[in-house]
Order: C-alpha cells, then structure tokens, then sequence
C-alpha cells in the first residue's frame, strides 16, 4: 500500500480556501485538512499521516489518532513536525512507495536523497481535486437519485460528516 506524509501547517498555509480557514481559527483549518484527507483515504487504497507541529495541539490530543487509513500526529512542544516527519521517512521500510508532501525545501530534499517521492502542496490538493471531482460525475451517472434535504442529512449524520 502506498503511504503519504503530509506536512499539515504547511499544506494548511499554502492552499487558499485552507489558509482563509485560519481566520475562523486554527482547528477550523485543521478539521478541513483532516476532512478532505479522510476522504482521500476512503477512495483510494492509500494510508496517510499527516504531521502538525506541537505548539497547539487540540486539547488531550498527545498519541497519534488513527481512523480508516488517516493517522495524525502532533510533535512534542516545543518541537517542530520537520524532524518528525524525516524520522517518520527514516523508518519507512518501502520509501519508493512513500510520497511527502510539503513545500519545505530541507523536508522535499531529505526525502528526495532517501529515495521518497515529493509532491508540492498545491500539486497534491489539485490531485486529490481532479479525482475528487471524477469520481463525483461517476456517481452522478451511475446513481441519478433525488435525494431530499432529510435523506441528505441523514445520511450525513450517518457518515459522521456536518
């Protein structure tokens, strides 16, 4: 199985409708990374472990939390996800299989001289966005339903999603 690092603050920061969630706050910008991740993983045969500095963790969050294929991880205070993320890119067994993704040079260039492939931040999310968006008309034509407002919510609410 393929197996992708994400630089979370840094991918958070350098895609726009991610960057704009700051202003509303933090974890705001948080949950939609997180968000479109798990749905990644969902569609893919793909595991994922995004990595956040540990400066502000939500509260009680010290292990890392793993759902599906979505693992996060929070540094430890006062550290950074840089080193983290290398040693997590030290100790892939399969690093030809493994993609990192951040727009940091020194974590693209570590990666790159260990043999893992990098993907910039914007090149991932247009990524995840074209077959988001394919598998989206995929649907379309294959379920053609008229779904009420209370059906769509249910089913929301089902799937954990708000």
């Amino acid at each position: 199985m393929n197996k992708i690092i994400v630089d979370g603050y840094n991918v958070i920061h350098a895609i726009p409708e991610l960057a704009q969630a700051i202003e509303t706050s933090l974890e705001r910008a948080r949950e939609l990374l997180l968000a479109t991740l798990k749905s990644y993983t969902i569609r893919k045969s793909v595991a994922v472990i995004v990595v956040f500095d540990g400066t502000q963790p939500p509260l009680g969050v010290e292990q890392p939390v793993t759902m599906h294929n979505l693992t996060v991880r929070f540094s430890r205070t006062p550290f950074k996800a840089d080193p983290l993320i290398m040693n997590l890119v030290r100790q892939e067994p399969n690093r030809k299989s493994l993609t990192v993704v951040s727009d940091d040079r020194e974590i693209g260039d570590f990666a790159r001289q260990n043999n893992a492939g990098v993907l910039s931040s914007q090149a991932f999310f247009d990524r995840i966005a074209r077959r988001s968006e394919a598998g989206s008309r995929h649907s379309e034509q294959k379920f053609n339903s008229e779904m009420s407002d209370e059906e769509l919510a249910e089913w929301m609410k089902l799937f954990g999603e708000k």
